[in-house]
């Protein structure tokens, strides 16, 4: 028995093969004019994306050697790349050492990839981005016609951004999510915050010229990225420890706080709250998960970023690194610069020379 409606449709077009997908929409207009190379030639491949992900080795299948063609674009800030990565045809990279220093966001904008992290497979898609490690040694397969975003946020960045978040140092090392969905509610906020250093890398006259901007716009994409993918920190970054839920730590931090600039014996702080010295010392350690000595001297460093960075032109000829960091209770000038730097990632007095 037919179906009288289907007797009306001409079912020999189902006979002839699917047409074959038109190339991928290209390269963002924010980034065609930072081409950083294109080259057919593989070997020159290599050479051109080597100065983003170190030494690797490049793989195509000989049928597609002669549709190969690779191009970088890619716009780099100070501690932000935002670039777009193309081979056209399938390809495997093999990178030699890890990437050490950044964080790598890669996103499809057609077709799909595949990142191997130890002996599991992670894939990518236009649903989904892949965020490599510095830990990792990177081992990634496109497929044909599988452009990638990327953006690559120094270690650095992202570590002193994720300290200034939590208001102490860091305890380990960031490890986040291999997968961000990109679809998620959520993760709409880290496309958001694409989108503007997109829309800021092609403006005539872009904020991020300008020191201060540039520093805000880095800051904002590092926040984002920390805040919609998970990651150890997560759930200290949902509850920072800052505010203690006991009345003993309150008034701990409170005196600490209210003291900053002067010498604080322990005793006095425990005195302060109504405590032993050994019943403080566990206050801090289980609901703030670090001693009062290290939280009297990350609030302390925290002031001393907060007060270079806020610096005025003219306060940098009047006062010196040296001066702030002693009005904050840091005596030893050699332990206090150890400290900073590894903390911020930088030296106090790269600090101070950003804020004029």
């Amino acid at each position: 028995m037919t179906i009288p409606k289907l007797q009306m449709l001409d079912a020999s077009r189902t006979n002839s093969s699917v047409p074959k997908r038109g190339r991928s929409r290209g390269i963002p207009p924010a980034l065609e004019a930072y081409e950083v190379f294109s080259s057919g030639i593989i070997r020159d491949a290599e050479k051109g994306v080597e100065e983003l992900l170190g030494r690797h080795r490049l793989t195509v299948q000989a049928r597609d050697t002669a549709e190969f063609r690779a191009s970088l674009h890619a716009s780099r800030l100070r501690d932000i790349t935002f670039g777009y990565l193309d081979y056209r045809v399938a390809v495997d990279v093999t990178c030699e050492t890890p990437i050490e220093d950044h964080f790598f966001v890669f996103m499809p904008t057609n077709g799909a990839g595949t990142f191997w992290v130890g002996d599991s497979a992670v894939e990518s898609s236009t649903a989904k981005a892949f965020i490599a490690q510095p830990s990792e040694v990177l081992h990634f397969h496109f497929d044909v016609d599988s452009p990638h975003l990327f953006v690559r946020i120094a270690r650095g960045l992202l570590e002193r951004q994720l300290s200034r978040m939590l208001g102490r140092s860091l305890r380990s090392e960031i490890a986040f999510t291999f997968t961000l969905d990109q679809f998620s509610l959520i993760s709409m906020r880290w496309l958001s915050a694409i989108q503007l250093l997109h829309e800021e890398i092609s403006h005539p006259t872009p904020l991020s010229k300008i020191e201060t901007g540039l520093t805000s716009l880095e800051d904002y994409i590092a926040a984002t990225l920390l805040l919609v993918q998970p990651s150890n920190y997560s759930q200290a970054l949902q509850s920072p420890g800052r505010t203690p839920a006991s009345r003993t730590l309150r008034r701990a931090v409170d005196f600490i706080e209210g003291h900053l600039a002067e010498e604080i014996p322990i005793s006095d702080v425990a005195s302060a709250a109504g405590c032993s010295v050994r019943t403080l010392q566990a206050s801090f350690a289980s609901e703030l998960g670090t001693s009062a000595v290290a939280f009297i001297r990350d609030l302390r460093l925290q002031r001393v970023h907060d007060e270079l960075r806020d610096s005025s032109e003219l306060a940098h000829y009047i006062v010196s690194v040296t001066e702030i960091a002693r009005s904050w209770g840091f005596s030893h000038m050699g332990r206090f610069a150890a400290a900073y730097r590894s903390r911020y990632g930088e030296n106090p007095s790269d600090t101070l020379a950003r804020s004029y």
